[in-house]
């Protein structure tokens, strides 16, 4: 059962579909209740409402890659970075969300990055001893 200011961004969203910031804020009500797929299909209908609405691409972002989805997270932050990037080329400076959104989106994105590297490096590693346990079982020297 949702309570009141669930119902209100829920409410809000339904009434104008177009408005992201409806969107986003009925996204906001249902992630911490854990409600995650409500939240993300609340913050992709942001992002469709406002391709340009960094915040909604941000949110989206933090919301995969709580659940462990760090390539679908790395997706929607890289698209809130440059959606503000993009803006700034133009001269807009956008709004202090989006501005939030850009930085946290930056940060989140080069953190998976690290991880995505740091997990290559030690498959990298697995493999090589794996490949050195079988060649030193076959008698070869390694």
């Amino acid at each position: 059962m949702l309570g009141g200011g669930a119902r209100s961004a829920c409410g809000a969203a339904a009434e104008d579909p177009s408005h992201s910031k409806a969107h986003i804020a009925a996204g906001r009500v249902h992630e911490p209740q854990g409600r995650v797929a409500e939240a993300l299909e609340c913050y992709r209908k942001a992002a469709e409402a406002d391709p340009a609405d960094a915040e909604a691409h941000a949110a989206a972002g933090r919301v995969h890659e709580s659940q462990g989805r760090a390539a679908e997270a790395l997706e929607w932050y890289r698209k809130a970075a440059d959606i503000t990037t993009e803006a700034r080329g133009r001269g807009h400076d956008g709004t202090a969300e989006q501005a939030g959104a850009k930085e946290s989106a930056g940060r989140a994105r080069d953190r998976l990055l690290r991880k995505q590297s740091r997990l290559r490096d030690a498959g990298d590693m697995a493999r090589h001893i794996r490949h050195t346990r079988r060649g030193r079982s076959d008698g070869r020297k390694g």
